[in-house]
């Protein structure tokens, strides 16, 4: 194994393209490029776009992309497809496929190692960004190509099942949709609505003021909207433990076990219910009081099913939120109480079947990184 300059092994491409007079159907922006992600899936459709004049670099299937601003985001992966991107975006082949597989080289922008090389020698006070001088100078381990094909098949096997994991997890969300529309929404004409804010009652969170330390150390699990998501959370989703004396000093509540918790602010639209008491910071809404008629688990995944409405009722001039009136607006179909909880009872098996699927993605994912590090960790 020897130690290289990435310019000894890699080129930037530079093939210029024409957005507005161009054969090629695709463009990818920082958007479409997932962190930590080997795997670039997501494009936009040059027809009709608005990408600006910066998107002139071409792009071929197997090529590699690695976006120079915000280095700490961690952008880069393998393209299956021709399209262009912007010049912010570095387009990178091997020089000579006899010393460098193509194979091998997206892996290598995939390392802790790497990662930390370009946020330690970022340019830019505001916008971060990697100069392409900067970028060549970055040296790695290389071992001969008997082991970089080695390395790159296991990788790439690992990648694939992964990727089938993803979408099997993405399935059953989709599953669940289909349910829903299935059993309430084809039905809609003959089921009941009622707006939300006759359903229950909010009860907004607070933040302890963090110069009294007496008011935190305590046992009562305190969350921010990072916690949302998963149908249920407990204590070990805590950003921090409140003691009495906090709570009783500050906007918080103690919000009981069993709540819905919906995202205002920071997170809008996310939501979760509670497995043990707690409380919340001002970003969460507690939905509390809840009429017996509705299933808890049921309105929350009705409230999912309106992400997208929630995102454009946004409002602030800083941090956007939904002001409590345009939530308790919304109306909430309402079918009888059977048919909420075969519903809620359906969604909680999807969930116990995601949750099987996540532990093996995250086994998976656990090994990958752990060949990454021991075999492409850099030079000593």
């Amino acid at each position: 194994m020897k130690t290289v300059k990435l310019s000894d092994v890699v080129k930037r491409a530079n093939t210029k393209e024409d957005r507005f007079n161009t054969s090629l159907l695709y463009y990818v922006g920082g958007e479409h490029i997932e962190t930590d992600n080997v795997v670039i899936k997501e494009r936009g459709l040059i027809k009709g776009s608005t990408i600006g004049p910066m998107f002139y670099f071409g792009f071929k299937k197997g090529d590699v992309l690695l976006v120079s601003r915000n280095p700490h985001l961690r952008k880069s992966g393998m393209v299956s497809f021709d399209g262009i991107c912007s010049e912010k975006t570095f387009v990178l082949k091997t020089n000579d496929e006899r010393i460098l597989l193509q194979d091998y080289l997206p892996f290598i922008f995939q390392s802790d190692h790497f990662w930390e090389y370009a946020e330690s020698h970022k340019s830019g006070s505001v916008n971060f960004f990697l100069n392409w001088s900067t970028l060549a100078n970055y040296e790695f381990n290389l071992p001969d190509l008997d082991e970089q094909k080695k390395l790159a098949e296991v990788l790439w096997q690992i990648v694939d099942t992964m990727e089938s994991y993803k979408k099997l997890l993405a399935k059953t969300d989709e599953m669940v949709k289909a349910k829903y529309v299935e059993q309430i929404e084809n039905d809609g004409s003959k089921i009941k609505r009622e707006k939300l804010n006759t359903l229950c009652n909010f009860i907004s969170g607070g933040t302890p003021d963090t110069k009294h330390p007496e008011y935190y150390g305590g046992d009562i699990p305190w969350i921010s909207t990072v916690a949302l998501g998963p149908n249920y959370i407990d204590k070990t989703s805590a950003k921090d433990f409140l003691t009495e004396l906090g709570v009783n000093k500050s906007a918080t509540h103690l919000i009981k076990k069993g709540t819905l918790l919906f995202g205002n602010r920071v997170g809008v639209g996310k939501t979760s219910i509670t497995n043990c008491d707690m409380c919340t910071n001002q970003d969460i809404l507690a939905l509390t009081d809840v009429d017996a008629k509705i299933n808890i688990l049921y309105l929350k995944i009705v409230l999912d099913m309106q992400r997208n409405y929630f995102e454009s009722q946004k409002r602030g001039a800083t941090i956007k939120g939904i002001p409590i009136d345009v939530l308790g607006n919304i109306f909430i179909p309402i079918p009888p109480l059977q048919l909420q909880n075969q519903f809620a009872d359906f969604v909680q098996k999807a969930e116990e079947s995601k949750s099987l699927i996540q532990a093996s993605l995250d086994s998976l994912s656990a090994v990958y990184k752990k060949i990454i590090a021991e075999n492409l960790g850099g030079s000593n």
